[in-house]
């Protein structure tokens, strides 16, 4: 029987929570800013997820803008 491992020499980057909050505000801010008076028309076999994608956008972000939830349809 072989017993096999790895290690890695380097740790992963820690953050306190309220850093990584306080980061995710800014970052919607910035987001919301750079989209505002902007607006998308959907077409037939859009997602949510490639209209984001394609904005370069987060698609909870967007779907939060538009009051839209889970599973994230949309029409």
């Amino acid at each position: 029987m072989q017993l096999l491992g790895c290690t890695a020499s380097w740790q992963a980057p820690m953050e306190s929570r309220s850093a990584a909050a306080q980061r995710g505000r800014a970052e919607r801010s910035v987001h919301a800013s750079a989209i505002q008076g902007t607006y998308y028309r959907v077409r037939e076999g859009d997602t949510l997820y490639s209209i984001a994608w394609r904005r370069n956008i987060d698609f909870r972000s967007l779907a939060r803008w538009n009051g839209i939830r889970p599973p994230y349809v949309i029409h």
